[in-house]
């Protein structure tokens, strides 16, 4: 009897410990699907917005795109035989690079301009902050009208002569640190010519 009891006892205990590790089971289990259900609310909600990104880029690409095919990129020769070229000539002093790229910064540089010296454009694409990018006849690459530094490149032409009658240089820095050197010359000139009496 005594065994029959200690055999009933291990009965009970293992199916205690049996329904316990079940109920632990079932709440694990109600857990995992709580938690897989807010995965699928997470990765749904992903989804949602990775479609209004996309379509925000469509919609900003195409933006940008009508934007760009609204400025006048290329003048169309008479003939139809592809674009007409525009002039350009290179004002900056020391001169300036020639990118393989739309950039200001200096990288990809595949050529040279100097001061002075009149080249042929193809295309022009206006660039943030007002910036003019230029591309340069026979694919030899681009450079741009003017940055926060100065202007680099002017259209040839009556604008040339005329801003260079009314201001003198276009830099306005011919000695590189921003004064005129030409009008410190006629100042010294003119002091010199007041002060000859007090040397004799």
């Amino acid at each position: 009897m005594m065994a029959q009891r200690v055999a009933a006892m291990f009965d009970e205990l293992h199916d205690q410990e049996y329904e316990q590790q079940g109920g632990q089971m079932t709440e694990l289990q109600g857990k995992l699907a709580a938690r897989t259900q807010r995965v699928e609310a997470l990765e749904a909600e992903l989804q949602g917005l990775r479609q209004l990104l996309g379509q925000d880029a469509e919609e900003s690409e195409a933006k940008e795109k009508k934007e760009v095919e609204a400025l006048p990129q290329v003048q169309e020769a008479p003939d139809g035989h592809g674009p007409k070229p525009t002039r350009w000539r290179c004002v900056w002093r020391p001169g300036m690079d020639i990118r393989s790229e739309r950039t200001v910064q200096r990288k990809c540089v595949v050529g040279f301009l100097s001061c002075g010296e009149v080249f042929n454009v193809i295309q022009e694409w206006r660039g943030r902050e007002g910036t003019l990018f230029l591309k340069l006849a026979g694919d030899k690459g681009w450079v741009f009208d003017k940055t926060r530094t100065g202007t680099f490149c002017v259209p040839v032409g009556s604008e040339w002569q005329d801003w260079d009658h009314q201001h003198g240089s276009w830099n306005n820095a011919p000695d590189g640190n921003g004064r005129d050197r030409g009008g410190q010359e006629e100042k010294w000139a003119w002091d010199e010519k007041d002060n000859d009496g007090w040397r004799q």
